[in-house]
């Protein structure tokens, strides 16, 4: 629980490159997950070459212009806020990916992620998962093309990860009446 209970999104991180050994215990951690049938449909691709970041935060940054358009537009309801995406440079960006001819892949995959991201907090490092340069079709392209993504592999979110700069908020949570049923 303890290590859960730390777990919070940040955007905030020190300019400071992870270890290649804790990366290799971050994506051992992900591949620990459950998967369907136990295909384990996934791969992680960590990115850390700063011309790289700087491209996927553009893309990033053309995505939220685009959201915004269609907001304006009433064309989606998808949350936007504003945010300086500069985390994304700073911090070691993973590309989490599923095979989408395999059934439940997506699903397998969050939970590989989830592990992931707790096993930073381990590592005494702060995560977050963020969507919204994948929200696209055009957008999930130029990723998938930055991280060098091939065949039938689908890039669903982000996972950036690093050495936080501040100590994470961490929003109010539901109360467990609230979330909870019990049929008997």
């Amino acid at each position: 629980m303890e290590i859960i209970e730390k777990r919070k999104s940040t955007r905030n991180f020190l300019d400071k490159e992870i270890p290649e050994e804790i990366l290799e215990k971050l994506v051992s951690s992900a591949i620990l997950a459950p998967s369907a049938f136990n295909f384990q449909p996934w791969k992680f691709i960590v990115v850390s070459d700063k011309e790289k970041k700087q491209k996927i935060r553009a893309v990033y940054d053309d995505a939220t212009k685009r959201i915004k358009l269609f907001k304006k537009l009433h064309l989606t309801n998808v949350p936007i806020y504003n945010q300086d995406t500069y985390f994304l440079e700073k911090a070691t960006l993973i590309v989490p990916c599923y095979d989408k001819k395999i059934s439940y892949a997506r699903d397998s995959l969050a939970m590989a992620c989830q592990n992931l991201m707790l096993e930073a907090v381990n590592q005494d490092l702060a995560s977050v998962c963020v969507g919204r340069p994948t929200v696209f079709n055009s957008h999930r392209k130029k990723i998938k093309k930055l991280a060098n993504v091939l065949g039938a592999y689908e890039v669903p979110y982000l996972i950036v990860v690093g050495y936080p700069s501040l100590v994470p908020y961490r929003p109010k949570r539901k109360p467990l009446e609230e979330v909870m049923k019990r049929i008997k």
